[in-house]
């Protein structure tokens, strides 16, 4: 298996705007955490990566703010998918590796970078290969070692 480049996204700056503006829009709060400790099945690292969102109304640009072997948050840079809208994602790594990926919006909201507002999502991955679902718990396996 081919090595991939990790890009990250500085969470200390990025990721609590993207999630503070995404939540309180939706008035779920953090939902993946309980008294401070998270909740999720699968831990998410930052990640930015290209993606085009496949919708029932035509394709949606956008990259990845993170990612996890069961999900990923999105940010978007026209449009957003509807509620209950069947949509598929398509990432492309640095290497060029791409996955197709079915999935289901669980929450949106909106994001601020570089002093714009964009549309942002998060994602459940419905249905992932077992050969992409080991890229990512590959790659997050070495972010978190990396990072500890």
């Amino acid at each position: 298996m081919k090595p991939y480049k990790i890009v990250l996204v500085p969470r200390e700056i990025f990721v609590p705007k993207l999630f503070l503006e995404a939540h309180s829009k939706t008035g779920g709060g953090y939902k993946h955490m309980n008294n401070g400790i998270e909740r999720r099945r699968h831990p998410r690292i930052p990640i930015d990566w290209p993606v085009v969102l496949i919708t029932s109304q035509g394709a949606i640009h956008g990259k990845t703010a993170n990612i996890s072997e069961g999900g990923s948050a999105l940010i978007l840079f026209s449009g957003t998918p509807e509620v209950g809208d069947e949509i598929a994602i398509i990432f492309k790594s640095p290497e060029d590796h791409e996955m197709y990926v079915p999935c289901e919006k669980i929450w949106s909201g909106s994001v601020v970078v570089n002093e714009s507002v964009y549309s942002a999502i998060g994602v459940h991955f419905i249905e992932i290969s077992s050969s992409d679902r080991k890229i990512i718990a590959s790659m997050v396996g070495e972010y978190i070692s990396f990072k500890f």
